[in-house]
């Protein structure tokens, strides 16, 4: 014997019903919801992805090339002191934020660091000189990293040059000349490898629109769309319940 019905049980085939019944409470959620999402996707300006690279100081290590200072290193410097300081600097003379983030990141297998940002187009000038900024305190850091460098490695050439014009004049100094020689040599080979640091881009633009925004925009209006419909029509019914009974 099936149990009896509480009139306070949710009925699924009635609300079905109400819906329906109030099909055009529906239609008008559904459809406003939809076109101010279409507006919205139409308005909002798109954004693009930005790249600058950048080539760190370098030098050979055998066959390798390595970089003068961890890339991992520089990377972190940029992120926990210069980045930080322009958005610091940005901030005391805008009184807001920087509307963009930037990424510092490395390509695999290469010693080149990029700067990455997604922007719209009419924050082009932005995104290239705040890339600038921060790519010139790394250029000023490297630099100092090559000359100090180079005139390590000069003064080593110096030192050898000096200790084989000494060996030429000693007796019985033949391996210990041709290992000066090798030497000098190597460092010689060291100092022409050491390679200044460069900046290759700044902030070029993606060819391709860097987010879905309108895509997702529309989607998300479609589906607050339909509940909203479905809101609005259950809405309506129970207005209308109401307005029925105390008549």
């Amino acid at each position: 014997m099936p149990a009896p019905q509480n009139d306070n049980d949710i009925n699924l085939i009635d609300l079905a019903a109400t819906i329906v019944r109030n099909k055009r409470f529906f239609y008008v959620a559904f459809l406003l919801s939809i076109s101010i999402g279409v507006a919205a996707a139409i308005i909002i300006p798109s954004k693009y992805q930005y790249v600058s690279t950048y080539q760190v100081a370098d030098t050979r290590v055998g066959d390798a090339t390595r970089p003068l200072e961890p890339i991992a290193k520089t990377i972190a410097t940029i992120e926990n002191q210069w980045l930080l300081e322009l958005l610091h600097d940005y901030y005391t003379k805008n009184e807001e934020e920087l509307p963009f983030d930037i990424y510092a990141s490395t390509p695999e297998s290469t010693t080149m660091i990029q700067l990455i940002s997604v922007a719209k187009e009419n924050e082009a000038a932005l995104v290239s000189s705040t890339h600038e900024n921060i790519l010139d305190q790394v250029n000023s850091h490297l630099d100092q990293l090559v000359v100090s460098n180079r005139k390590f490695w000069i003064d080593e050439i110096s030192a050898m040059q000096a200790l084989i014009e000494r060996l030429e004049t000693t007796r019985d100094s033949g391996d210990a000349l041709v290992r000066a020689i090798e030497l000098k040599t190597s460092y010689e080979n060291q100092l022409e490898y050491l390679k200044t640091p460069e900046t290759t881009a700044i902030a070029r633009k993606g060819t391709k629109k860097a987010s879905t925004n309108s895509i997702l925009i529309i989607a998300g209006s479609s589906i607050l769309g339909l509940f909203i419909g479905v809101f609005s029509a259950l809405f309506a019914g129970f207005i209308h319940s109401v307005r029925r009974q105390l008549a």
